[in-house]
């Protein structure tokens, strides 16, 4: 048994990436395996600096576990060339410290206990290895270095023409040694101290090392690199001018490489420097000093340098040959590139990302030399890795080494074969040309560790060994290039082919294939056929062959040849074929070459670095790759790469996309185990990694056997769990395909053993118990019961003839009994066995299907010729039973059946099932014990088939849910769950994105649903997996959508149950299991480089493009979700996706617009981040899409997005104007004349009552157009979103939005029941509310107190008005409580709330006498009182102010009612624009008043004491207010300044009464004539307000009747009058175009004229001036032949 390991027992679904805010790379980092090559060995330095040469030595610890084989060293002293061969190894026990390469040659200093540790090693490595030991002669006394025989003090080497350098701080030692040695001899010297050692002590300096390099003459240079007083480098070419043999004569000297800059900073000296040299020989270097600071060098000068210390400390300092690197504290490491040269200073530092190593920078420097791991082969769950002479295997499960083999010659490499069984031999290839086989021992324990070599089946290659090239496509052949001496070839050897194929070697030498020579390199091709291909370079030209296998050996044929490809230079590793066999891809370490073998074009894609690659499902190129040249324009990181191979042909650009920052070396080799569909490459000299394929979303189960291994399977929640025959219970996880824990049924001692037992299949095709169907398995003994007696299991009328010498039917048959048992996996450690029982097993492939229902009461049996039982289970003991008959079935509907194995027809416990009456053509649901017709399915609902395809079409789209619950889908894709027993009423619905009705003809659709990959036509080639990711991934978001929307599975823990699954159909079930999960490593992986804008869309092919829109990552995220920061990026490929930007209906995929885990759409993200111009964007994309495709998840949005008024708006209401095939169908009809004629509501999947709802039968039928509206919620009343909806609208300012016939209808189809509980709550009680209070306050109210009966007349008027005031004001708590604080913003409700309350209060005032008057006494003139008496009124200010308001409130309260009628409705709403509009104009009269008003108050005051014309100050606004009006009087102007004061009153006058009462009158007008205009849109707005107001007067059943869940709205249209009043509209709008065009047209002609005009007039001055010039020419012409006239008399004479 094995201990489940850490996480096992996990909580689900806790994986850190499916946190949303985790990375692509964390799901990698969960899905990987790593194998620790560091318990093999540790590389623990290296003294390689130099880029330009060809050796690297490198330090390795050997772990304890392989000092054996080393014969106990601890450590491995290596160099390696360029050509990653190891060319020189010495086993030490003890580490070195001291040792430096020098080009050629190699020297360093053993410890003890090592041998010779008394002297210097100096190797040359281009001589054999040949070395010489100088003896320690610093040890000597005589050799005074100022180091106290402190050896350690020694720093720094250097080998330089024939000359020993050895140097400490303050002293450089030289030794000439010029004799020359044989190759591969080892000379030991002696050193005489005072005649051959020479001292050079620099002074007041420190040296810091030596180092060579290549001068600008080409000839090497010793550097010194010292530090200077200031603490810089300063660094010196060091030039030895004379050694003779006197000391004292000894010359030298330094040459200084670059001036050095002084600087002020003193005793700070110089901790640690780093130096490296690139390929063209120029340095870069780094140090660190004592306070922290770095500085930074290149070519000897010092470019930079921090000014202040860090503020944590510098723990280190290295360099690569690409990067500078400095750790400051514990995890901040930093680089900067060297290709900045001299701009390298810290300020162009970047951080390096977590989980860089700054220990193992040095590994970059080694990576293109050390071959440390030659090659491995990843087979079951062990990694074989080749390292030396050793084959170490290692357990990927247990993560443990397991096995070394030791070989008596170097591996070269290791690989896998497949045999004739197509299993799979792990061959070793030794130097010395034999190949050896390490195979498992035959063992049944898949766990088995047994590996060992197999003696039987070695293999020798012919001759020497050259080269070695396998097939990694196929792993069925494999070519070794050999050579013998043969002095009668003219090239002085004979060559053979070596050719493995299927243990068998095969040899072929020049003489057969002439291209056999020393340059030929064979590259073996990926190809998408079954061909195996080989491709044979010489040079650069290349030939296409084909491998075939023969009778008895292999033939190599020619398909093609090409010769001088160009800038081919180096060797090919390898190559590719496609689907398209007209291009092949060609690949050496620097280009890829592509080629059109038809023409022979090449095309060049270079500077690729490719060292290694694998070619997956035909298109997808993974390779490892070096980071480009830092100085070409564009710089690819290097790494873990992708081609995209068809992107490549596709836009002719070397486009990849960077998976993984690895460290790519030399080792280039990507494996692929087909077992268990895994990549592995060497990521760095710490690991090799294990992944699954990064495009696929497809991750296969690591370790998993062939599936007729297992008995059972089952997932359980992230976790799936097998039950193999060895009684092992394995759990892996769903999520990593890793392994997660294994339980051994046996050892824990549960008595239960499933070896004997096999999975029931009454055929090889039969697969019941294999699909995911059945968490109860059914398993049969592989061994029948001998001599079982048959009378037992079948009834006596089965077996009992009824003629003599009968031989019944049952006996006839062919059968046997055997044991079966029905088991369940219940979690990883427990099987439950739910009944055990004999049954008879049919033979020689007779039909017998066995299923059991869901409480495993009831068994159910189809046999060959229409044979159906059901049994009853009845238990003998524990859980063995027998089966009873119980019912066998007459005209049972088996044809709808047709190929599915599964009884989906019955009920989970077999009650019921589906039946269809052929004479009806309806379908109907029978009893299945009685036969009695339980239901009749509706034919709307199933529909009945037509005569051209069979019932079982619509049957293979039923499914039962429990016995009261059905789901059904339609042709159209639409789903519905049905409660049978309501009706058949719907409980939910969704319609199924990209339905394909075609899959319901021999498959059923939730059931049986043909896979992704279907068998291979050709069966016995067997070609390997590839998986249509593009399919598995539309299907996720079908079944995504069906789940949130259907099956209302919100949380995350049922939402992951759906998205990430197991397949167990992969080929029909003949293949493994596979995890089939939402995503792909690739994908997520875009779409974060697309968010971090290191990728563009347009970078992306359309296939790729495809792929991503479809991916639902970790808490339902897609692209949408993912980039919805990038609303750039989004348009760019929702152009794609649609790319017809005048019809975007036109889509070319379809992209999944969901919620969510949190119920959160992509426009809801938009709309968080305020993003308008991305949520307009993404409406004009929307708007092209079919119902039921987005609506449900932006409904809540709609009423954000009329408020915001964005452009597109209507242009998404109107396209929601849509059409099922159902509903398209119905051409004619008459409305129906209703409240709302034409618009009713009905779900898509139509019945014949929702369509009565909106036509009626009519002798003459008009053309009519049915269109459902795709907006849900908005048209109801029990939703939030409905009222928040109608609100928009109330305050929009765009009035087009009510020209849009969506709008028009949803509010014509609400109007009439706010209408009616508006007038029925409201308006009645309110006239009844107001007709009390006037008759109250006009008449009872000053009467109350003339005597007892008036007061009862008073209170019976102060009961029914304060019962009604008291009624409006719960009315109105009900508002608010319903729309919030939003209530507040409305005038309507000041007008509502405050008359109840001041009435309220006026009436408790009354009541308590604060209102009452008293009676006094009127007296005589002798002052006696009389009979007659007067009133005497109290606090009557206060009754009149509260009366006052009341019945001004009351009556502008009324005016809100005519808001409801059509006729008043608009005049109310122009009421409220004017004065909306009026309110800065009165801003603006009122400021004028206060102007005027003071200016005449200050006249007034100058008036004497008691004449004043204007009190005071308040009164001057009164003053002038009334005088705009007219009421003034002159003659009160007063005595002062009268003049001035006409002045003032002419400008009020005329200002005030003349200029802003016009501008007033214009203003009314124009908002007057801005209403009217509209006053269609106007009246649809104010219903809508009202709507929006009053939808809480409506009583809750009411609104829940209104509209039932998951109707939309429904809209028939008269197609003459729409086409008539469109054609009116286009009239208009078309005179309108004209007009314009008119006008347009005249200013062009105006134009032109002028021009022409103008012209003419130019033209004409022209030609007068040129008219002018040639006048004066000619007349200068004329008088010059006058002249000669004369001269010529003149001369005559």
């Amino acid at each position: 048994m094995s201990r489940p390991p850490a996480g096992a027992n996990a909580k689900p679904y806790s994986q850190g990436f499916l946190n949303e805010t985790q990375t692509s790379y964390s799901f990698l980092e969960e899905v990987t395996y790593k194998v620790n090559l560091r318990q093999l060995y540790v590389i623990k330095s290296t003294c390689f600096i130099h880029n330009a040469m060809e050796y690297c030595p490198v330090l390795v610890q050997i772990q304890s576990e392989l000092q054996k084989h080393h014969n106990g060293a601890k450590f491995l002293l290596q160099v390696w060339n360029r050509a990653n061969k190891k060319v020189y190894e010495k086993p030490l026990r003890s580490e070195i410290t001291k040792w430096n390469i020098n080009y050629n040659f190699f020297i360093f200093k053993t410890e003890k206990p090592d041998e010779d540790n008394d002297c210097f090693h100096i190797v040359n490595l281009d001589n054999g290895n040949q070395t010489i030991l100088i003896e320690d002669f610093l040890q000597d006394p005589e050799c005074n270095l100022n180091f106290a025989n402190k050896y350690y003090l020694v720093k720094y080497f250097s080998y330089f023409d024939n000359t020993f350098y050895i140097a400490s701080r303050q002293h450089i030692k030289l030794l000439k040694q010029g004799n020359e040695y044989e190759s591969g001899a080892v000379e030991r010297i002696t050193v005489d101290v005072d005649s051959q050692v020479q001292t050079i002590s620099p002074e007041d300096v420190k040296i810091h090392g030596l180092f060579i390099n290549e001068g600008d003459d080409g000839n090497h240079v010793l550097i010194v690199a010292m530090e200077t007083l200031d603490n810089q480098m300063d660094f010196n070419y060091l030039t030895v001018l004379e050694i003779p043999p006197d000391a004292e004569e000894f010359q030298y000297k330094f040459v200084q490489m670059k001036e050095i800059v002084p600087r002020n900073d003193k005793f700070d000296p110089v901790n640690r420097l780093a130096v490296v040299f690139d390929n063209w020989n120029d340095f870069y270097a780094l140090t660190s000093r004592e306070s922290n600071k770095i500085d930074f060098y290149y070519a000897g000068n010092r470019v930079s340098s921090m000014t202040e210390p860090p503020s944590e400390q510098v723990n280190g300092i290295d360099v690569s040959f690409d990067e500078l690197y400095f750790m400051m504290g514990k995890h901040d490491i930093r680089s900067v590139k060297q290709n900045l040269n001299a701009r390298i200073s810290f300020d162009e530092t970047e951080q390096m990302k977590k989980g860089f190593i700054f220990q193992n920078i040095f590994y970059q420097r080694i990576k293109n030399h050390c071959k440390l791991f030659n090659s491995f082969v990843f087979i079951k769950t062990y990694m074989l890795v080749a390292h030396g002479h050793i084959v170490s295997s290692f357990n990927v499960l247990k993560q443990k080494w397991i096995n070394h083999f030791e070989f008596d010659s170097q591996v070269v490499s290791i690989f896998r074969m497949k045999d004739e069984n197509d299993d799979f031999d792990i061959c070793v290839l030794l130097s010395d040309g034999k190949i050896i086989f390490i195979n498992q021992q035959a063992n049944e324990d898949p766990d088995s560790e047994d590996f060992n070599i197999d003696t039987s089946l070695e293999l020798s290659c012919t001759g020497n060994l050259l080269k070695f090239s396998n097939d990694r496509d196929d792993n069925q052949w494999a070519f070794m290039l050999a050579s013998e001496a043969n002095e009668e070839k003219e090239s002085g050897f004979t060559y053979t082919l070596n050719i493995l194929h299927q243990r068998q070697m095969y040899h072929f030498t020049d003489e057969k294939y002439p291209f056999l020579c020393n340059d030929t390199n064979f590259i073996f091709m990926f190809a998408p056929s079954d061909k195996t291909e080989i491709l044979i370079q010489q040079n650069d030209n290349v030939s296409l062959y084909e491998l075939t296998m023969g009778p008895e050996e292999p033939a190599v044929n020619f398909i093609w040849q090409m010769d001088n490809v160009p800038d081919l230079e180096k060797q090919i590793h390898s190559g590719i074929r496609f689907k398209d066999d007209r291009f092949m891809f060609i690949v050496d370490d620097e280009n890829f070459y592509k080629i059109d073998i038809k023409t022979n074009e090449t095309k060049t894609y270079v500077e690729q670095k490719c060292v290694g690659l694998y070619f997956s499902d035909n298109n997808y190129l993974y390779t490892l790759c070096h980071q480009t040249n830092p100085t070409g324009w564009q710089v690819k990181q290097s790494g873990f790469r992708l081609y995209d191979i068809e992107n490549v042909i596709e836009k002719d650009q070397d486009l990849s996309y960077l998976l993984s920052s690895v460290q790519v070396g030399c080792q280039g080799l990507i494996d692929f185990s087909h077992t268990n569909q895994r990549l592995v490459f060497l990521s760095s000299y710490d690991n090799i990694e294990v992944i699954p394929v990064l495009h696929r979303n497809t991750v296969s189960f690591i370790g998993m056997e062939k599936r007729e291994k297992y008995l059972a399977a089952r997932v359980i929640e992230d976790k799936f769990v097998t039950l193999d025959r060895h009684n092992v219970l394995r759990t892996w996880g769903v999520l990593t395909g890793k392994i997660r824990m294994q339980w051994n049924l046996k050892d824990n001692k549960t008595d239960q053993d499933y070896s004997n037992f096999e999975i029931f299949m009454w055929d090889e095709y039969n697969f019941t118990y294999r699909r995911e169907w059945y968490n109860k398995i059914l398993i049969k003994s592989l061994t029948p019961i001998e001599d079982y007696d048959e009378n037992i299991f079948f009834e006596p009328q089965q077996t009992k003839a009824h003629i003599k010498s009968q031989v019944t039917f049952v006996q006839n048959t062919t059968k046997s009994f055997y044991e079966y048992k029905l088991i369940e996996i219940v979690n990883e450690r427990e099987i439950k066995e739910h009944c055990s029982f004999i049954h008879p097993f049919y033979q020689d492939g007779q039909v017998q299907n066995i299923f059991f229902s869901q409480d495993t009461q009831y068994m159910y049996e189809h046999l060959v010729h229409q044979r159906l039982y059901i049994y009853k289970k009845q238990v003998i003991s524990g859980s063995k039973v027998t089966w009873q008959k119980v019912h066998r079935f007459v005209n049972f509907p088996v044809d709808l059946l047709t190929q599915c194995v599964y009884p989906f027809l019955f009920s989970k416990d077999f009650s019921m099932y589906l039946d269809v009456d052929r004479k009806l053509r309806t379908y109907i649901i029978r009893d299945s014990f009685t036969q009695e017709i339980r239901y009749q399915i509706p034919d709307w609902l199933l529909e009945s088939s037509n005569k051209l395809e069979g019932f079982h079409m619509a049957a293979h789209r039923f499914m039962w849910i429990d016995n009261d619950t059905i789901k059904i889908v339609n042709k159209e894709g639409i789903e519905r769950l049905i409660d049978l027993k309501n009706n058949f009423k719907e409980i939910e619905f969704n319609r199924i994105p990209m339905y394909d009705n075609e899959w319901c003809s021999n498959n059923h659709y939730y059931i049986d649903a043909p896979p992704p990959e279907p068998k291979p036509e050709d069966e016995e080639s067997n070609p390997p997996l590839t998986f249509d990711t593009l399919e598995r991934l539309k299907r996720k978001y079908q079944h995504y959508k069906s789940a949130y929307y259907l099956d209302k599975k919100t949380d995350a823990h049922s939402l992951y149950q759906v998205l990430n699954t197991v397949d167990y159909n992969v080929r029909e079930t003949e293949e493994r299991y596979i995890a089939d999960l939402s995503f792909t490593f690739l994908h997520w992986n875009l779409m974060e480089q697309l968010e971090s804008e290191e990728l563009e869309a347009e970078q992306i092919d359309q296939e790729q493009v495809q792929r991503l829109i479809y991916n639902i990552l970790p808490g339902g995220q897609t692209f949408l979700h993912k980039l919805s920061e990038k609303s750039d990026v989004i348009e760019a490929i929702m152009d794609i996706c649609q790319p017809n930007a005048e019809d975007r209906s036109e889509i070319k995929f379809e992209v999944p617009f969901l919620v969510n885990f949190e119920g959160q759409s992509p426009m809801d993200l938009l709309n968080e981040k305020k993003d308008y111009k991305g949520l307009d964007m993404m409406l004009g994309y929307l708007a092209g899409y079919d119902y039921d495709h987005h609506s449900r998840a932006i409904s809540h949005i709609i009423p954000t997005l009329i408020e915001r008024e964005l452009p597109s708006i209507c242009e998404y209401l109107n396209s929601r104007l849509l059409q099922t095939e159902h509903i398209a169908k119905i051409k004619k009809g008459m409305i129906k004349r209703h409240d709302t004629p034409g618009v009713s509501v009905s779900s898509f999947w139509h019945n014949q009552e929702d369509i009565d709802t909106i036509l009626q039968p009519a002798p003459i039928e008009q053309v009519l157009n049915l269109e459902f509206v795709d907006i849900p919620y908005v048209h109801t009343y029990s939703n939030k979103v409905s009222n928040t909806f109608m609100a928009a609208l109330a305050s929009t300012t765009d009035m087009e939005l009510f020209d849009q016939k969506v709008i028009r209808k949803f509010i014509e189809y609400k109007w009439p029941l706010t209408l009616r509980y508006t007038i029925r709550k409201l308006f009645l009680p309110f006239i009844g509310f107001l007709g009390f209070y006037l008759v109250y306050m006009n008449e009872i109210y000053y009467i109350r107190q003339n005597g007892t009966a008036y007061e009862i007349l008073n209170y019976l008027f102060v009961v029914p008005l304060t019962i009604f005031a008291f009624y409006f004001l719960f009315m109105e708590v009900k508002q608010f409580h319903k729309t919030g604080i939003s209530y507040l913003s409305s005038f309507w409700n000041y007008l509502d709330f405050t008359p109840p309350i001041l009435l309220i209060s006026f009436i408790i005032l009354e009541l308590i006498g604060i209102f009452d008057y008293t009676r006094q006494p009127i007296n005589d003139k002798d002052g006696n009182p009389t009979d007659k008496f007067i009133r005497i009124y109290h606090n009557q200010d206060l009754e009149a102010s509260l009366q006052a308001t009341m019945s001004l409130m009351l009556w502008i309260k009324l005016l809100y009612f005519f808001r409801i009628f059509q006729s008043t409705g608009y005049l109310i709403r122009i009421i409220t624009e004017v004065v909306i509009d009026m309110r800065h104009f009165l801003l603006i009269m009122a400021l004028t008043i206060i102007a005027f008003g003071d200016s005449m108050r200050s006249i007034s005051t100058s008036e004497e004491e008691g004449n004043e014309f204007i009190p005071n100050y308040y009164d001057a606004f009164t003053y002038c207010y009334r005088m705009i009006l007219g009421d003034f009087d002159p003659e009160t102007f007063g005595q002062v300044n009268r003049t001035y004061m006409w002045i003032l009153f002419i400008l009020c006058t005329v200002f005030n009464m003349i200029i802003m009462l016009n501008l007033l009158i214009a203003i009314i007008s124009e908002s007057f004539a801005k209403v009217n205009e509209v006053s269609v849109q106007a009246s649809y707005q104010e219903k809508a307000d009202i709507i929006a107001e009053n939808s809480y007067l409506i009583p809750e059943n009411e609104v829940q009747n209104f509209c039932p869940e998951n109707k939309y709205l429904l809209i028939a249209s008269d197609v003459a009058q729409e086409l008539k009043e469109k054609g009116d509209a286009l009239d208009y709008k078309l005179e309108t175009i004209i007009s314009k065009v008119n006008v347009h047209t005249n200013q062009v002609e105006q134009s032109l004229n002028d021009q022409i005009k103008g012209a003419r007039e130019n033209f004409k001055s022209e030609i007068k001036r040129t008219l002018d010039i040639m006048k004066e020419e000619n007349g200068k012409v004329f008088t010059l032949l006058d002249e000669v006239k004369t001269r010529m008399a003149l001369s005559e004479a």
